[in-house]
Parts: C-alpha cells; structure tokens; sequence
C-alpha cells in the first residue's frame, strides 16, 4: 500500500512538471487565454490529485501506527514475560536445591541409624549363642 502510494504521488509530480513543461512552451509561443485556462484546469486536477495522494498515504500510515505496538512497548513486553519466567524458574530451582538438602539428610540419618548386614548377624549370633566359629569346628 506505501509502495502503490509512493508510485501514485511520484506519478502525480511527472504530470505536474510536465504541465510546467507545456506552460512555459505555451507562454514562449505567445498561448491564447483559453488554452492557458485549459491547461491551469489541467494543472489544478493534477494538483488535487498529489493531495488526495498525500491524504491516503497519511491515512494508511496512521491507521498501520494504531495496529502496531511500538517497538519499546514489544520489548517492555518481552522483558517482563522473560523476568517473570526467570523469576518463576529460580524459586523453583530454590525449592527442588531446598528439597534436596532435605531428602539428603535424612537419607544420612537412616544410614547412621541402619547396621550393615555382617553387623546385624554377629547381633544375632550373639543373642542365640551361636557363631561361626563354633560351627566351623
């Protein structure tokens, strides 16, 4: 659409030079009233035409300015959603450090706690009186 706009207003100024071009011939050749007044008719459409030109590209032009976000307000807007997601991901990643200290320590205190097998059979060889070594003789 700026393009077709750009073509018709560079359109629009040949014509208007060109008239220039013709009324300066005309005024040389000494032109009659009547084809200077044609040819200022010719001038003035030319003329309306560059304006209605003007007009639609200005309109064009303010029509695309209120559908488009203005490039500080896209970036406002990526900044805050990738702020909110880092914000997101580190009190998440605070929560799974803080849930694994936990999970850590308690999994240290069950082995404090827990006798290994060889431990827990010499136990119970005592508490039976019986051994290894008195069934090995």
């Amino acid at each position: 659409s700026d393009a077709k706009h750009r073509e018709e207003l560079s359109h629009a100024h040949g014509k208007l030079e060109a008239l220039h071009g013709r009324l300066g011939h005309l005024e040389v050749k000494g032109a009659t009233l009547d084809e200077l007044k044609y040819h200022c008719e010719k001038q003035g459409t030319a003329l309306e035409d560059l304006k209605s030109s003007h007009a639609n590209l200005s309109s064009d032009k303010s029509a695309l300015d209120l559908h488009h976000a203005t490039l500080k307000e896209r970036v406002d807007y990526l900044e805050s959603m990738m702020g909110d997601s880092a914000d997101h991901h580190r009190k998440a990643l605070e929560e799974h450090k803080a849930n694994h200290a936990k999970v850590s320590n308690e999994l240290r205190a069950r082995e404090a706690s827990h006798a290994t097998l060889a431990d827990r059979m010499c136990y119970i060889e005592q508490q039976m009186g019986d051994s290894f070594e008195k069934h090995a003789k």
